[in-house]
């Protein structure tokens, strides 16, 4: 494959639970992956370092924004968990021969519900509604190949295939 040039998101759709479709849906905000670190100093440091845990990140949230909270998200409880499947063709540009193409992107998140915002209501405007998840698992592909799975619960995290973790789990079981 020829190096692409990402230009936007041409379109996307959420699924939950791998079925129904969530209508209204404005924008999507991906979890941020934010590892956890740690500031050390002393003998033979010079000022202080940043440590970063192998595999470790800060509490991620994925965050939904609707224009109005009506019939298909209203029906989400806050503490239950679900996967929501996001689904997103990515316009491209090759820069050697100019074409144009889609690539396609599934990112997939599991946890429950962490939050149900209605948002503010004024005349002639949307809501901007919100739902947000706690992410407790992430898998995330681009055209079919696996970029990253991470799973808090069953100490799992792959980049690119790679498993970063298995160095800790062969130590420690």
């Amino acid at each position: 494959m020829s190096r692409r040039i990402p230009t936007l998101t041409s379109q996307l759709n959420v699924y939950v639970d791998g079925g129904q479709k969530l209508l209204g849906l404005a924008t999507v905000t991906y979890p941020n992956f934010e590892a956890i670190t740690e500031t050390i100093t002393g003998a033979g440091i010079m000022g202080e370092m940043v440590i970063i845990s192998s595999g470790q990140f800060s509490a991620m949230e994925l965050v939904m924004s609707f224009r109005h909270l009506l019939d298909d998200p209203m029906n989400y409880a806050v503490g239950k968990a679900y996967t929501f499947d996001c689904r997103t063709a990515i316009g491209y540009e090759d820069p050697t021969s100019y074409d144009i193409g889609q690539a396609n992107e599934r990112f997939s998140v599991r946890g429950p519900v962490k939050g149900i915002n209605p948002g503010t209501r004024a005349p002639n405007a949307a809501a901007d509604a919100t739902i947000s998840v706690a992410c407790r698992r992430i898998e995330w592909f681009v055209d079919g190949a696996e970029k990253l799975l991470w799973d808090q619960h069953n100490v799992i995290y792959r980049h690119n295939g790679v498993d970063m973790y298995a160095p800790v789990r062969s130590i420690v079981g």
